[in-house]
């Protein structure tokens, strides 16, 4: 999964509009469900993952990594956006190094004032 992830990312911090099908597509190509129900917006995607498998393991009420909190690679972030700046949300993974959308990000967030809250999703046996 995450190996599609890398080879599919678009620069650093070069942050396309198109996170969530980058991140399905890696899901797809390691093994995990593709459908026509995924939620193409990225705040959407919570449910979705849970209903193929994912456990919640961390959530932050703000756009900060969770506390007590350490990523495992393949950990997927969901962020739900909000008003004035983002509404769709964003989604990324961590490759084992560092979070990547559609492109390689130098931070966990998105963004310093990214608005809305973010839960990470784990599959069983990363």
């Amino acid at each position: 999964m995450v190996q599609s992830l890398d080879a599919n990312a678009k620069g650093v911090d070069t942050y396309g509009g198109k996170c969530a099908g980058a991140c399905h597509k890696a899901m797809a190509d390691g093994g995990i469900g593709w459908d026509k129900n995924r939620p193409s917006e990225a705040g959407k995607n919570g449910p979705w993952l849970v209903q193929h498998g994912a456990s919640p393991v961390g959530h932050s009420d703000t756009n900060a990594m969770p506390g007590n909190y350490t990523p495992t690679k393949g950990d997927i972030a969901v962020f739900s956006g909000g008003a004035p700046h983002n509404l769709i949300g964003h989604m990324e993974i961590y490759d084992g190094k560092q979070w990547v959308s559609d492109t390689k990000q130098t931070t966990f967030s998105p963004g310093h004032h990214y608005p809305g809250s973010v839960t990470i999703y784990r599959f069983p046996q990363q």
